[in-house]
């Protein structure tokens, strides 16, 4: 499952195909995307994608536990994978509210693995609870010198040794490029 900005979707087939040479096109029966719509009370299932407004505590949990449902629930398990999420903390209504949900999904969901996008730019008293409620935690910097690359360094990774060493991300730089531009295009509410 992938909470999302519609604009992102394109962006998450093509990244995917460049770096794990996995065609999603070919996975459709296992995958379940969730559109971010702030504009919606709940959420609308008119057309094959569903539309949330994720921001919701409540609308957050009914969608997670209804998507959970329509995907296959075999091998590892359930991915729910979700960028940009800080985004839907800034919510003066409901940030608090769901980012307690979020905490109690990572800590207490063995079902799912969730793989969470947080930029720690702002807010960062609440990505940190986030961070401590994770078995795993990787971070990433990126620099714009001469051509924009992106690191990452393993902090946690659910009491399995690991190398903590920074490495930089195989990604080329025009494709950091656009992750960067669809990005900057999310606003807070």
């Amino acid at each position: 499952m992938l909470p999302s900005c519609p604009c992102s979707i394109p962006l998450i087939f093509s990244g995917i195909a460049a770096l794990g040479q996995i065609g999603l096109k070919d996975h459709l029966d296992r995958i379940k995307f969730i559109l971010l719509d702030r504009t919606i009370d709940a959420m609308d299932e008119a057309s094959d994608e569903l539309k949330a407004n994720l921001v919701k505590p409540n609308v957050w949990r009914t969608v997670l536990k209804q998507s959970c449902k329509e995907v296959p629930d075999e091998g590892p398990g359930i991915l729910v994978f979700g960028s940009a999420m800080k985004l839907l903390l800034f919510s003066p209504t409901h940030g608090d509210a769901l980012l307690e949900e979020m905490e109690r999904r990572i800590r207490e969901d063995k079902r799912c693995s969730y793989l969470l996008s947080v930029s720690s730019s702002a807010k960062e008293e609440q990505v940190s609870r986030m961070e401590d409620a994770a078995d795993n935690l990787f971070i990433t910097r990126s620099t714009r010198d001469h051509e924009f690359r992106l690191f990452l360094r393993i902090l946690r990774l659910g009491g399995l040794p690991f190398v903590p060493d920074e490495v930089q991300v195989p990604i080329p730089p025009e494709a950091l490029g656009e992750v960067r531009a669809v990005a900057d295009g999310a606003a807070p509410e």
